[in-house]
């Protein structure tokens, strides 16, 4: 599972449900709407930090998935 903490006070602000994969990465959008978990080499699965709902794990493009950001925009 993922606790989310509000990184100025340390206070836990949600729990998260595990993920739907063994994530080996974790990014967040800038808004903190979405977080992305990663299982290497190649499913990932976002979670809805609003509706507390992971969406099902996918699978990615072919090959081992390197390094994920996201815009200031967060796409």
């Amino acid at each position: 599972a993922v606790v989310l903490h509000d990184w100025r006070t340390g206070r836990v602000m949600r729990y998260l449900p595990a993920a739907p994969l063994r994530p080996s990465r974790l990014a967040a959008t800038p808004d903190g709407r979405m977080l992305l978990a990663i299982e290497w080499p190649r499913f990932g699965a976002f979670h809805d930090v609003v509706t507390g709902r992971w969406q099902d794990r996918r699978a990615l493009s072919t090959g081992t998935v390197g390094p994920v950001a996201f815009s200031a925009d967060s796409r």
